[in-house]
Parts: C-alpha cells; structure tokens; sequence
C-alpha cells in the first residue's frame, strides 16, 4: 500500500505505525521531487529531511517594484518565398474523410507564421507569483492537440478535453514533471503542470500522428505568435533582458543579427517592437526541391476516378509491363519471392488496391473502385519498388523514375556480439523508399532489421534522396519483435545513382559495476538492482514505438556489490 500525507506550515510530515522495513519515501512539491529510501526499526522512528540544496531547480529571483515601469514588446514573422505543401500525416479514409494535415508549420493568408515562441530567458527574472484562476485548457480532436503550441504561466493546472469517438492517450515528458494519462471519448482529465525552460512535447502513443507542445514558463513575460505571425508581451520590467525564439520545426531559431537562443534587448517604458522577422525553408528544414511546381493539389483519387499516365525511366526510356497500383488507407505487403506475387491488405475491406500493367510504351490506365486513393506504388520487372503519393503525383501523368541509388551498412559488430538492429528511415524526397523483397510500404514507413555478424546489409533500388541510418543494440528478441536500445545514427543524402557505404563503430554493450550504500547490511540479501533505459525501442514489422522497459536486474552481495556483464549503450 501507498501512504500519504502533506506537510505542514513548517514543513514536517509524519507516519505513524509503520511496520518494520525499508520505505521508498517520494516528496514532491511545485520545486521538484525527491526520492529516499528510508529503513524504519521495531520501535522506532525515523527522521528524513529534504533541504533547498537538494533541488537544483530552487534558486534566487530578482524581486520588482511592481510600480515601477514597463513595456511592451511587439514584433512580427513572416514566410519568405513559395509556401510548401507538407504531406498529409492520414490519407482520406472512413474515419478521416479529409485526411489529417501536418500543423507544424502554420503559414497564414498574409504570410505570417503562427507558433513561434518568445520569452524572457534570464535565468534570474523579475519575480511573478502565477495569477490563480482557472486552469488551462487543452483540447484532443480529430486534429490533433488545440492549440498546436500552448504556453502558459506555470506551476498552474492543466485540463485535457478528449472530444474523439475513441479512447486515445495524452503522454508529456517533461524535465520536472511528466504525466501519461488515458482518457474515454467525451471526457477530461486535470494534472498539475510544472514549470519548463523550453517548449516539450505531449503526444499519443494510441495515435501517433497527434503531437503539440507545451510551454509551462515559471514568469509571464512570453508569447506564441497568432495567425498572423505576431506577438505581443505586455508589462514587461524596464531594463535590458535576454530572449529566445524558438519554432518546434527548427528549435531556436537564428538571423545573421540575431541569436534565437539567447539574445539581449533593452525594453523602455511603453512600446518596444522587434524588426520584422523573415522564416525560410532552410531554417525551418521544408525540403522544397520534392514539391515541384507541376504538381496537383489534389489529396487523393475519388472512387470511380480515371487515373491514366505513363511510366519512363531516368533516360526517358518506356518501363514496359510495369505494375501499377492505387493504395487507399492500408498497408500493403508485397511479395516477391519465388517469381510470384501477393499483394495483401485489409481483406474484409475490399477496394484498398486497384492494380493493372504498362503497355510496351509505358502506358497505364484504371479506375479507382470503391476506396479513395492516396498512393500509387509502380513495381518494375527489376522488382524496383517506387511509391508515390497523390499530392505528389503530377498533372500531365508523365512519371519519370529517378535514377535509384545504392546503400551499403556495415554495423562493424564485435566478435562477441550476440546481434544488433538496423533502421532505415527516409526523411525527405518526392518518392517513398519501399523496400524490395519482402518488406512494407506506408506514407511513413520505417525498416527494421536484426542483423547478426559479420552485420553487412546492401540495399538496392533506393530512390534519390535524404535518409536517416541507425543501428541499435538488441536487448531482447522473439519471434516477430526485437526490444533495441537507443540508436546511434547518421543522415546520408543519395543522388541518383550513388553508391554510398555507412560505416558504424560503436562498441555494443558495456560492463557496469558499482556498490550499494545506505541500505543496512540486514537488508542487503533482498536488494535488488534494476537497470532499466528511458527510451527503449520497440521495433517491429510496422512500428517503432518508445516506452520504458527494465532490460535486467540483479542481486547484490553481502558486500552491497552488484555487477551487470553487458548492458547496451
């Protein structure tokens, strides 16, 4: 059972009646939490105490004269150059007739950019006590988290609207305090919120598309830009402080004058007002070289849509007897093994894939059946896999194959080494890399593969563009799934036709030894040492999840000793 009990004015707590043992003893206060362990004897008591010192976040402010002057300070961000189209984060279907736009870059009707943050960044501020009043709001729909970026004056209470038709879950990893609650449909929940440096992220693990940030700022001298790309911070001390500027695309965000992450600007009483700003593609990391200018608005194909075109290589060569296939809201599974091939989907779904051959010219042409469509995958006689989205499908139906490219891995695995995790995962390009083989294509997919020694992977057929390479260490392995450790990786660019080798050198798995201290030697023979990582991996056909998970434990001896052989990086 759980004890629970609040301090007093002075700060004493007290547990009566306590049966012999060793107590976990968990404080936790707008401050910081505190975790002991504490031995209580027959008969006796025990004291604990928690001071200042032990919270690194407890520090001095400035206090003000809260008659004294302020200002105000204004400014604006604009988009500079041709507006990107970011893919859709979940093709049309039955549930999302509309699909589910990507909100992390909201470019209004004149140009301005909403979500961008600024505040104080002085790590001693004016000192605020958080206005009391009702706590903030939140909200889980169709469309992810509303508003998109929420900041707000913290330790302050934070209430979650779940308004979807199904259960979902809202996890926040913060520095100081982290929640992960499950919500029922048309329900809320209330959880206390401490304050950040920096905006962090909150999620859903049930449906990973959904994503915002939170901002909980321990003063209220900040802003989120609005639909317009403007900001206004109010009442702010007179005196010259730092800000930061920061954008979830890009982090802090930097001009040749000016430093996003720390940069000094002298507020006067009354109006102050910061040049406007221009964002770009580069800062915002938009690859705009994948949107061509040919290409249609279009989110997907209607049912009983004619969808015609033609298929060439990087030559302009005709691709004869080409497969091509329209995908709706599903995954497909393509085989190619032993000269034949199954295309499977959701089966009690039927109308997900639409296929048919090109001519000896290259020519195609089918109708959509009774699903919408959002993706067309081409598989040449050379079992070359290319798919393509609608919104990226151009007008004129004219599909010209790139040149693919080449990626060798070699994880330079140990002799010793029992097996490791490889990932591919495309970060940018008009054309989605689908595995050739046996594999799995979706508008997102990510590869994972358990490679033993001597750990060298070759992949043909890799379409031009930007990738990201990791290799993980396997903790544990069954069947159809591998639990890895975080990875180290690197971001490789494939022109047409290269040839690329990634090389990794990491030593998998390392001794770790130490001593157990402050535990009494009676209670030695039952403590045990769990290692366990923050963020391990769950990699399977389809997904690549993270979730925390204990990877083993032991014993210690009569000397307080423990010694794990091998955990991973």
């Amino acid at each position: 059972p759980t004890l629970t009990t609040t301090c007093e004015a002075d700060g004493s707590f007290r547990f009566d009646g306590l049966p012999k043992g060793l107590y976990w003893l968990s404080i936790n206060s707008k401050f910081g939490d505190e975790k002991k362990a504490v031995a209580v004897g027959e008969r006796e008591s025990a004291t604990v105490e928690l001071s200042a010192a032990q919270i690194p976040e407890a520090k001095e402010t400035t206090a003000i004269n809260e008659s004294g002057p302020t200002g105000t300070l204004t400014g604006r961000f604009v988009w500079e150059g041709r507006r990107p189209r970011l893919p859709l984060l979940v093709t049309p279907n039955k549930d999302y007739p509309g699909g589910v736009a990507d909100e992390s870059l909201q470019i209004g009707k004149d140009g301005g950019v909403a979500g961008v943050v600024v505040w104080l960044s002085d790590k001693e501020f004016p000192a605020v006590t958080p206005p009391p009043g009702k706590p903030e709001k939140l909200v889980m729909g169709k469309s992810g988290f509303q508003p998109r970026v929420l900041a707000f004056h913290a330790p302050h209470e934070l209430t979650i609207f779940q308004q979807m038709t199904e259960v979902s879950n809202a996890r926040y990893e913060g520095f100081r305090k982290s929640f992960n609650v499950q919500l029922n449909p048309k329900t809320f929940r209330t959880v206390d919120v401490a304050p950040e440096r920096l905006p962090m992220l909150i999620h859903s693990d049930i449906h990973p598309w959904m994503s915002g940030y939170l901002f909980p700022v321990e003063h209220p001298y900040f802003a989120v830009t609005a639909a317009d790309g403007s900001f206004q911070i109010p009442d702010i001390p007179v005196g010259e402080w730092n800000f930061s500027v920061w954008h979830e695309r890009s982090g802090y965000l930097r001009w040749d004058d000016f430093d996003g992450r720390r940069h000094p600007i002298k507020i006067e009483k009354g109006a102050n007002s910061l040049p406007e700003r221009k964002l770009n593609a580069e800062q915002l990391h938009v690859d705009m070289k994948s949107m061509a200018d040919d290409v249609t608005n279009r989110t997907h194909w209607g049912v009983g849509e004619r969808v015609t075109g033609r298929v060439v290589d990087h030559v302009g060569k005709p691709v004869p007897k080409a497969r091509v296939l329209l995908v709706g809201d599903a995954i497909v599974h393509v085989d190619l093994q032993a000269d034949r091939e199954k295309l499977g989907w959701e089966r009690d779904q039927p109308g997900h894939v639409d296929s048919t051959l090109t001519d000896a010219d290259g020519a195609f042409s089918l109708d959509r059946s009774n699903k919408p469509g959002t993706r067309m995958v081409i598989i040449s006689e050379d079992l070359a896999l290319w798919s393509l989205p609608a919104w990226e499908f151009p007008d004129s139906g004219a599909i010209t194959l790139p040149e693919p490219g080449t990626l060798t891995v070699d994880l330079n695995l140990p002799g010793d080494s029992p097996k490791a995790s490889f990932s591919l995962e495309q970060v940018d390009g008009p054309w989605d890399y689908v595995s050739s083989g046996t594999g799995t294509s979706s508008s997102s997919w990510r590869a994972g593969w358990a490679i033993s020694n001597p750990g060298s992977v070759r992949i043909e057929h890799l379409p031009p563009g930007r990738y990201l390479v990791k290799r993980r260490d396997v903790v544990r392995m069954s069947e159809k799934r591998l639990i890895v450790s975080e990875a180290e990786e690197t971001l490789i660019e494939l022109s047409p036709g290269d040839s690329k080798l990634v090389s990794f050198d990491r030593q998998t798995g390392l001794p770790v030894s130490g001593t157990v201290t402050d535990v009494p030697a009676e209670y030695l023979p039952e403590t045990v040492v769990r290692a366990a990582m923050r963020s391990v991996h769950l990699v399977d056909r389809r997904f690549d999840q993270a979730f925390t998970n204990t990877i083993e434990q032991v014993v210690v001896d009569d000397q307080g000793r423990f010694t794990f052989d091998r955990l991973p990086a």
